[in-house]
């Protein structure tokens, strides 16, 4: 079975970023031409991450996705960002995004979940997990106000409401080849056969393989490496 190899676009300040650790920022550019270059690329699915619509109460960034959704590509669209209810979700799907993407909401309104997922159907609803190593511990990250939480109080309710779900090993995310294989243990443990997407510091083929000898039914987030090399899916795949 042929892994997912997915296009992953931050966005800060309206415009895409190449991201190192949610910490420093690089600008790249316009997110709709990101968008349609990753859709050349022919990527399987594009994620769009609005890093700082949550942080500000903003709500989803429905004019982005408009605009995106109106450029004629044909790759599959996931957004994610300042979602804070099922209003807010219903109000993505309704500008053109194929998937919902949830991470704060897990941790301030975790009962909107079930009602997300009954509006739009649990295949078009995503959640994103951040996981991050403090002292040789492993926690589960809000990025919001950088609380360090157990990786034991992860609401696992929320597999019964979501199609996939996105791992990101923050401490590696943007950086080349650094991902965490220890990443994969723990989720390995906690999700069990959930399909699962991981992301951050994903960049050579080994490192896919590494992944997919444990969880064979793992799919792929490249970030930075697509910013500066164009042929970097047809390397993946």
């Amino acid at each position: 079975m042929r892994s997912r190899i997915i296009g992953s676009l931050i966005v800060k300040d309206n415009i895409v970023v190449q991201s190192f650790g949610f910490k420093n920022y690089l600008p790249v550019g316009d997110v709709k031409i990101c968008c349609e270059n990753l859709n050349n690329w022919e990527v399987d699915e594009i994620i769009i991450t609005s890093i700082d619509r949550s942080k500000y109460n903003l709500g989803p960034d429905l004019e982005l996705i408009d605009e995106v959704s109106k450029s004629g590509i044909s790759t599959p669209i996931t957004y994610a960002g300042g979602i804070r209810n099922l209003n807010d979700a219903e109000k993505v799907i309704s500008k053109g995004a194929d998937r919902v993407c949830i991470n704060n909401l897990i941790m301030t309104n975790i009962s909107s979940i079930k009602d997300i997922a009954l509006s739009i159907g649990s295949q078009s609803l995503l959640a994103s997990i951040n996981i991050i190593k403090s002292n040789n511990n492993f926690f589960w990250f809000n990025y919001i106000n950088k609380n360090l939480l157990p990786i034991e109080s992860i609401p696992l309710d929320l597999l019964h409401y979501v199609s996939e779900i996105i791992i990101t090993d923050v401490n590696n995310e943007g950086s080349d080849d650094k991902f965490d294989l220890k990443v994969v243990d723990i989720t390995k443990k906690i999700f069990k056969k959930k399909k699962v997407i991981f992301f951050g510091g994903i960049s050579t083929k080994k490192k896919t393989s590494l992944i997919k000898e444990k969880i064979i039914n793992s799919s792929y987030a490249i970030g930075n490496f697509f910013s500066h090399k164009e042929l970097a899916n047809q390397y993946f795949k």
